[in-house]
């Protein structure tokens, strides 16, 4: 029995024990997203260590997924390469097609010298001012002047079909360099999978692996924060 004073504060002091299981408030498994194999793993990664979201902890071994990623990244270089080369060769076969036009041209204006040369001198042959002979070279100028223009003008069409094809050559090589980069990005999203970090801000209550540990399935847990 304990006296109580009034008008004093009563001290009534009661004592409960309990048994209770204390958890976290959030927890979660930090797993592989690639296979792997733990090379070297810091010493104080371990259980009791905080961490920091999105800070890595370490990374996977994953040589086979660095080759295909620095492969990729060749390929993508090769691709831009052979597209610029493409772009040269749309330029030069616009640049041919012009020099073409250009001696359409010419051999237009000399078809038409030709014809009128032609026709002057047929007409002085006919009153005996000029042989039969000079009119024959004439027609034979005319000719070789037509036979000319008819091949510049097969030239103009020969290079405008080469500058289709280089056209062509170009768009796809737009396409190739496209799907090279897809794959490169891919490639390094499968590398940077091998870095392990933290979703938030915690600490490791369990690890289950150590140096030398082969990570042989996607989605092995490997910490616990």
């Amino acid at each position: 029995v304990e006296a109580v004073v009034l008008g004093k504060a009563a001290k009534l002091e009661v004592i409960r024990t309990y048994t209770a299981t204390v958890e976290a408030f959030e927890k979660a498994d930090i797993c592989a997203m690639v296979k792997g194999s733990v090379k070297e793993l810091p010493s104080d990664l371990d259980i009791g260590r905080e961490v920091k979201k999105g800070v890595p902890l370490f990374s996977l071994h994953v040589p086979d997924l660095t080759a295909d990623y620095k492969n990729k990244k060749a390929l993508v270089v090769q691709s831009e390469k052979a597209q610029a080369l493409a772009v040269e060769a749309v330029e030069v076969a616009k640049a041919e097609i012009k020099e073409a036009e250009a001696f359409v041209l010419r051999y237009q204006g000399d078809v038409e010298f030709r014809r009128a040369q032609h026709a002057r001198i047929s007409k002085l042959a006919q009153g005996d001012t000029l042989s039969k002979q000079q009119v024959d070279e004439a027609k034979l100028q005319l000719d070789a002047a037509q036979a000319a223009l008819a091949s510049a003008k097969a030239q103009v069409g020969t290079k405008q079909s080469r500058e289709k094809v280089a056209q062509k050559e170009s768009e796809l090589a737009v396409a190739r360099v496209t799907a090279a980069r897809t794959e490169e990005a891919k490639a390094e999203v499968q590398v940077e999978f091998a870095t392990l970090s933290a979703p938030f801000n915690g600490v490791i209550t369990k690890r289950w692996v150590d140096t030398g540990t082969m990570v042989k399935d996607a989605g092995m847990p490997l910490f616990t924060v």
